[in-house]
């Protein structure tokens, strides 16, 4: 068994991230990226210049009142609300594709007049996030400052339980404990005293959806800290389960853990032997650098053409997507024949953009790495480099994306299998359809 695991670089994994726009057929790029992480970057740098001016030690906090003593006036709620609705309306390439703009405004009213009073801003989060998540946008997200999250983590510690959400019910896949108090296979039942089915319920008002079993795995893999940014913890969790027909009711601490940013995130690839004829890769994303990864690749294929393999099995369950040049490369190794991930794409331009777009030039132009995607040429003298650099604000670029053809020596002509479940995103649900598409491979799981 070999696995990669490597850090990589948040800014990278934003802009390269693309959505494929079922309404309108078409390809809505890095742009949409860049709202989510303007909003976290708007959210964490605003509370934190309050918290400057209100000489709010950041020393050690008790985890609650860290969440919740800083009282805010209605006039800086609402400036934060502004500053939302600015970078859905200016950034965002299409944001009422799925949210008319009518249901978008009588909400956006409603949230405006909830902040009439002081409040707190674990109140604001609430309310600002059961708006964005509207959308039904995974790209375009509210997260809470992360330093508090910490926290927490730190001192209290996170729902100790890892769970599926099933239609079966909530069931316990894992405890985090130790020693170990609930049974794998137990459903839940209650969380201090409030039913799991009204827990869910809740969830799905702060959880894009753009698909419901999308939905559901981010309810699942998020969990602990969705409970912990729309519920009240004391220092216990009160935990009633139903095991072999019988109820429990447990009382369990929470699992302190390391600090957990969600500014940094983790690839791991790996691969195994299912039988003499069988191999099976997986992969979490597709935000490895591409030198990495195409190495990766590389060796893997090799593998597997050293070993004739005539079955190879793809798991990306629970893979968010990532890096477009990182499909394309995969997609070399799948055909040969020339398939296209996307036709066009159309970009908004925006300050946000802009700047990301210098950031990333300037990156591709030192490393030199990969086949660089049509639309996104690493020299200024060009005429795209020139109508991004000086059109307006709030025009739209469109343009033609080439077809991915095979140059690789070492390209898989088997039978290709590939496991799927609702926390497939962003490029790698453009994966799937591209394989579903051009009929190279046999989907197995949830849409």
């Amino acid at each position: 068994m070999k696995i990669l695991n490597s850090e990589t670089d948040h800014l990278p994994l934003l802009i390269n991230k693309v959505l494929l726009n079922k309404a309108h057929s078409k390809i809505l790029p890095l742009s949409q990226t860049l709202l989510k992480d303007n909003i976290l970057y708007c959210l964490t740098l605003l509370f934190g210049l309050l918290l400057l001016s209100g000489c709010i030690t950041t020393a050690v906090i008790d985890p609650e009142l860290a969440k919740s003593s800083k009282i805010f006036t209605p006039e800086q709620l609402r400036e934060d609300l502004k500053f939302i609705d600015q970078s859905i309306r200016t950034v965002h390439p299409e944001p009422f594709a799925r949210f008319s703009s009518e249901s978008y405004q009588h909400h956006y009213d409603k949230v405006y007049l909830e902040l009439s009073w002081p409040q707190r801003r674990h109140n604001f989060y609430q309310l600002a996030t059961q708006l964005v998540s509207k959308f039904s946008d995974l790209h375009t997200q509210l997260k809470y400052p992360s330093h508090e999250y910490n926290q927490f983590l730190q001192q209290q510690g996170q729902f100790p339980l890892a769970v599926l959400n099933s239609s079966e019910g909530l069931i316990v896949v894992a405890d985090l404990q130790r020693p170990t108090q609930v049974p794998v296979g137990a459903e839940l039942i209650s969380i201090n005293g409030v039913a799991i089915s009204s827990i869910l319920e809740k969830f799905r008002e702060f959880v894009p959806a753009e698909t419901e079993s999308g939905q559901r795995r981010m309810i699942q893999v998020e969990f602990a800290r969705l409970y912990w940014s729309l519920f009240p913890i004391e220092n216990d969790y009160q935990v009633t389960y139903r095991w072999k027909g019988t109820q429990f009711i447990k009382t369990l601490k929470g699992v302190v853990t390391k600090s957990s940013s969600s500014l940094n995130a983790t690839s791991f690839y790996g691969s195994m032997s299912i039988n003499d004829s069988t191999a099976l890769i997986w992969m979490n994303d597709f935000n490895e650098d591409y030198r990495v990864f195409e190495q990766f690749l590389e060796n893997e294929f090799k593998d597997i053409e050293a070993n004739k393999k005539s079955k190879l099995i793809l798991d990306l369950r629970y893979n968010k997507g990532g890096i477009t040049n990182n499909l394309a490369l995969l997609l070399s190794y799948l055909t040969d024949k020339p398939v296209n991930w996307a036709s066009e794409a159309t970009l908004k331009l925006s300050k946000p953009f802009r700047e990301t777009n210098l950031l990333l030039l300037g990156d591709t132009k030192n490393r030199k790495y990969g086949e660089y995607l049509d639309w996104l040429p690493v020299e200024y003298l060009n005429l795209w480099q020139w109508e991004v650099l000086f059109a307006d604000d709030g025009e739209f670029l469109e343009f033609e994306i080439e077809p991915v053809v095979s140059k690789q020596q070492h390209r898989f002509t088997g039978d290709l299998y590939v496991l799927s479940n609702g926390y497939c995103y962003s490029a790698c649900a453009s994966l799937m359809a591209t394989l579903k598409n051009n009929h190279l491979a046999t989907i197995i799981g949830e849409s």
